[in-house]
C-alpha cells in the first residue's frame, strides 16, 4: 500500500461498502493516530495551502471536502478504524470549525478598529499571529517561510493547540501592574471570547463544540467509539484547553482588587467573566471531564484531586467577588450562578458558606437532600455535619430538620472517627436520641459515656442519665419495665453503688 493510492481512492466518488472494500484491499485500515492512511488524508485535506486571499472562503471549502470525507467512508468504514484514527478524523473537523469561527470574530474585530469604535490593544490577533509563529517553526521550509497570520488559518492540525497555548501566555501577564486594570480586563475579556462567546458568533472552542454535536447527531456509533478507545481527553477538553481557561481565570482573579481601585465601574464585568470561564466557558467542565478519561485507580483519583483543589479555588473567588458587589441585585444573581455552578460540581464548601453569608439555610437543607455525592465524593449531608461538629456549632447540629435525624444518627455512632471526636460523638448521640425520642438508645449511650469518663461526677451524671433514659423508655413504668430497660436501670444502679462506696 502507498498513501498516494490511499489519497486517490479517497478523492474518488467511491463512498459507502464499496470505499471500505477497496481501502480493506490497500491495507488502509491499518496504523493507529496520524500514522494510519485515512487519518494522514485528513490532515492533507485540513492543511491544505490556501489558493484563494479570502480566508473564511477557503477554510468553508477544506470543511466541505472534510464533511465529504466522513460521510464517505460512513458507518462500513468507521467500524473497521482504531479509535485513535476516528479521534483524528472527528477532531480534525472540529479543528476546522474552530478556526473559521476564529476568522470571523478577528474579521470583526478589524472592522471596529479600522471605524475606530474601538481603541487600545487587540489581543486576538496578537495570539493568533503567535500561534501562526510557533507552529511555523515545526513544519517544513515551505511552511516556516509564510505568513504567520496565513499559516495560523492554512494548518489547523498544529494551530489550534497553539491558539490555546498562546492564549494562555498572554493571560498570565495580565493583572500584573497596577495603573492598567482597565486595559489588561479589555484584553482579557476579547481573550476568552476568543475561546468561546454567545451565539451567534462561535468562537474557537465553541465552534469545535458545535462541530462535535454535529459529529455526534450523524455518527454516534463512531464518536462513542473514538471516546471509549482510549483514555486520551478529547480536544474539546484537551489539558491546552483547561490551562487557557485557568490563566484567564486566574488572571481575572487578580484584576479584581485592581479595578476596585482603578475601574470600579468594570468591578461587575470581572465577575461575571470569572463566572463565565468557570461555568459557561467549560473550565469547571473540562476538568472534571480529564477525571473521566482518566484510567480508574490511582491516576483518575489524583485527576479529582487536581480538579476538587481547582473547583474549590475558583469558586472561592468567585463568592468573595460577589459578596463585594455593592449593588445588592448583582450581588444576588451572582450568588445565585455561583450556586448552580456548585451543585453541579459537588462544591460543598461554597454551598455551605452562600448558606452562612445569606442566612438561606433552608435552600442548604434541600441541596442536603438532592446531593448524595459520587464516587470520590460524600453526600453533602456528611460534609455539613462534619464542619457544624468541627466548628463547635453543636446546637445547630442538633437542631437540623426531622428527615437528617437517621444520617445524623448514624454519622455520630461512626467509632472509627478520630480520638478527640469519638468522646464528642457519643455525648451528642445521647442528646440527639432523646430529641428524637429514642430512649432505650440514649440509655444504651449514655451507659457508653459513662464506662469512658475518667471523673468520678462526669460518671456519676451519665449514670443518672442512663438510668432516667431507661425508664423513660417504659411507657408503663412504674407498673412494668421490659426487660432491656430493666437491666440497664439495674446496671446503673450497681455502678452507682460502686461509685458511692468509693467516695
Amino acid at each position: 500500500m502507498s498513501a498516494q493510492e490511499v489519497f486517490e481512492l479517497l478523492q474518488s466518488p467511491c463512498s459507502g461498502t464499496q470505499l471500505a472494500k477497496q481501502l480493506e484491499n490497500l491495507n488502509a485500515f491499518k496504523g493507529l493516530g496520524r500514522e494510519n492512511a485515512v487519518a494522514a488524508y485528513s490532515k492533507h485535506v485540513c492543511d491544505r495551502w490556501p489558493k484563494a486571499h479570502d480566508v473564511l472562503s477557503h477554510l468553508e471549502a477544506k470543511l466541505q471536502d472534510h464533511e465529504h470525507l466522513l460521510h464517505s467512508l460512513g458507518s462500513a468504514a468507521f467500524p473497521k478504524l482504531h479509535a485513535s484514527v476516528l479521534r483524528c478524523l472527528f477532531e480534525d473537523g472540529q479543528r476546522l470549525r474552530a478556526l473559521m469561527d476564529v476568522r470571523e470574530l478577528e474579521s470583526k474585530q478589524e472592522e471596529q478598529h479600522a471605524h475606530g469604535d474601538r481603541e487600545g490593544r487587540f489581543p486576538l490577533q496578537e495570539v493568533v499571529l503567535a500561534a501562526g509563529q510557533a507552529a511555523a517553526q515545526y513544519m517544513p521550509t515551505a511552511g516556516a517561510d509564510r505568513d504567520p497570520h496565513e499559516v495560523f488559518y492554512a494548518c489547523p492540525t498544529a494551530t489550534v493547540e497553539q491558539l490555546f497555548k498562546q492564549v494562555a501566555a498572554a493571560a498570565g501577564a495580565a493583572g500584573r501592574q497596577p495603573g492598567q486594570a482597565a486595559s489588561d480586563f479589555e484584553a482579557v475579556a476579547q481573550l476568552s471570547k476568543a475561546l468561546q462567546a454567545r451565539r451567534p458568533v462561535h468562537v474557537a472552542l465553541s465552534g469545535a463544540l458545535a462541530q462535535r454535536a454535529s459529529q455526534q447527531q450523524l455518527f454516534p456509533a463512531a464518536i462513542n467509539a473514538s471516546v471509549a478507545g482510549i483514555n486520551d481527553l478529547e480536544l474539546t477538553t484537551s489539558s491546552d484547553v483547561c490551562a487557557a481557561l485557568q490563566a484567564l481565570a486566574e488572571a481575572c482573579c487578580r484584576l479584581h482588587p485592581l479595578l476596585v481601585l482603578e475601574a470600579l465601574h468594570l468591578q461587575y464585568d470581572g465577575v461575571l467573566l470569572l463566572s463565565d470561564l468557570a461555568g459557561k466557558y467549560r473550565l469547571l467542565n473540562a476538568c472534571a471531564a480529564s477525571v473521566t478519561a482518566a484510567p480508574p485507580g490511582q491516576q483518575r483519583l489524583a485527576r479529582h484531586f487536581e480538579y476538587a483543589a481547582l473547583r474549590d479555588h475558583f469558586l472561592g473567588q468567585l463568592l468573595g467577588q460577589a459578596l463585594s458587589l455593592r449593588q445588592e441585585d448583582e450581588a444576588e444573581h451572582q450568588l445565585r450562578r455561583l450556586q448552580g455552578l456548585a451543585e453541579a460540581h459537588l462544591a460543598y464548601k461554597q454551598l455551605f458558606e452562600v448558606a452562612e453569608a445569606t442566612s438561606s439555610w433552608d435552600q442548604l437543607w434541600q441541596q442536603m437532600q438532592q446531593l448524595r455525592g459520587d464516587s470520590f465524593t460524600e453526600p453533602l449531608a456528611s460534609y455539613v455535619f462534619e464542619r457544624l461538629l468541627k466548628e463547635g456549632r453543636h446546637a445547630m447540629l442538633l437542631d437540623l430538620p426531622q428527615p437528617f435525624d437517621g444520617a445524623l444518627q448514624s454519622f455520630l455512632s461512626e467509632e472509627d472517627a478520630s480520638e478527640h471526636d469519638v468522646p464528642l460523638r457519643r455525648q451528642l448521640r445521647w442528646l440527639h436520641e432523646l430529641r428524637t425520642g429514642d430512649y432505650t438508645g440514649a440509655s444504651q449511650t449514655l451507659a457508653q459515656v459513662a464506662a469512658h469518663e475518667q471523673h468520678s461526677g462526669a460518671r456519676q451524671r451519665a449514670l443518672a442519665l442512663q438510668k432516667l433514659s431507661a425508664l423513660a423508655a417504659c411507657p408503663l413504668w412504674p407498673l412494668a419495665i421490659p426487660g432491656d430497660e430493666q437491666a440497664s436501670v439495674a446496671q446503673a444502679d450497681e455502678a452507682l453503688d460502686q461509685l458511692h462506696a468509693a467516695a
